[in-house]
């Protein structure tokens, strides 16, 4: 479990769980009729991956960091 895999999916495991649904049924929606069924789920799971971790560094890390400087006032 200390792989640099295992880590990284831990890191987006959270936005992944947020946005996989919706970025699935989108994705299929719109290329399902013309690429297939198979092809538009490989997309739709690459896509969440790729929205996955840059929710994760745009939104988790930066909110994080500003969490900590905040406590670290407090106390």
């Amino acid at each position: 479990l200390e792989t640099r895999s295992v880590e990284w999916l831990g890191k987006v495991s959270y936005p992944l769980y947020l946005c996989h649904v919706p970025v699935l049924y989108f994705v299929m929606s719109f290329l399902r009729s013309p690429l297939g069924i198979l092809p538009a789920a490989v997309i739709g799971f690459v896509v969440s991956f790729g929205l996955a971790y840059a929710i994760h560094l745009l939104v988790e890390v930066p909110w994080n960091d500003r969490g900590r400087r905040i406590a670290a006032r407090i106390a």
